[in-house]
């Protein structure tokens, strides 16, 4: 949701400083404020490459607020927009103390957000640090990926990556089967999701239909699922 929001933000970055003709040439720069559709504001300062596309800059949130989070810290931002459909090619968002809050989650965040976009694919590749101010907890996310491919009435989903709970310890994620939606379902038709624990003991989500699930779970580590809940309804969670 951040990882959204910023790019949102720097799209109209883009856009806001492109129309104003700033410094026009191949490269132009421009410092201004981009306002959040919930209130707030965005201080930034960008360098774009009028024929490439390439550009980099900062940003300053200042209770940014978009889609209902609201974000305030400072960021550095790189990657490449399409100059003809403003499509963000890639981007890259370093941060450092980036607090967030959506629906009474109180964040403050430190790391690294890498994202790509096709007309088929989407990729976001995360590291950071990500502190609970409710409860005061810290985690983290290591090269946790993302890939969503899209295709005909579907898209794919795919995670990997390692996840660290202060309280349980680390869990390495993955996708043997990609999560598969159709656009006209609410839920997936298809797909598994494994969490491996540093000592061989598994938890895996499994989807049976676009109404059920099943969650199974290999609690000793001897390669052995010896729990499983039977079919959920998706409708129940």
């Amino acid at each position: 949701m951040v990882s959204q929001t910023l790019k949102n933000a720097i799209k109209e970055i883009y856009i806001t400083s492109h129309s104003t003709g700033v410094n026009a040439g191949v490269v132009f720069t421009d410092i201004g404020s981009i306002f959040g559709d919930c209130g707030g504001r965005g201080d930034y300062y960008i360098n774009v490459d009028d024929v490439s596309g390439a550009f980099n800059g900062s940003m300053n949130f200042v209770s940014y607020c978009s889609m209902g989070v609201v974000i305030s810290g400072s960021t550095t931002f790189s990657g490449v927009i399409n100059l003809y459909t403003l499509a963000i090619n890639s981007l890259n968002i370093s941060f450092n103390a980036l607090s967030s809050a959506y629906m009474g989650d109180f964040t403050t965040m430190q790391g690294s957000v890498a994202s790509s976009f096709t007309a088929s694919t989407a990729s976001i590749n995360m590291t950071a640090l990500i502190r609970d101010n409710n409860s005061g907890l810290t985690y983290k996310v290591d090269n946790l990926r993302l890939t969503i491919a899209y295709s005909g009435g579907y898209f794919d989903v795919a995670l990997t990556g390692l996840y660290y709970d202060p309280q349980y310890g680390y869990v390495v994620i993955s996708t043997p089967l990609p999560v598969r939606f159709y656009y006209t379902d609410i839920w997936p038709s298809q797909g598994e999701i494994l969490l491996t624990g540093i000592s061989g003991t598994k938890a895996r989500l499994t989807v049976t239909s676009t109404t059920q699930f099943m969650v199974s779970a290999d609690t000793d580590g001897d390669g052995l699922y010896d729990y499983n809940t039977g079919n959920i309804s998706w409708i129940s969670l």
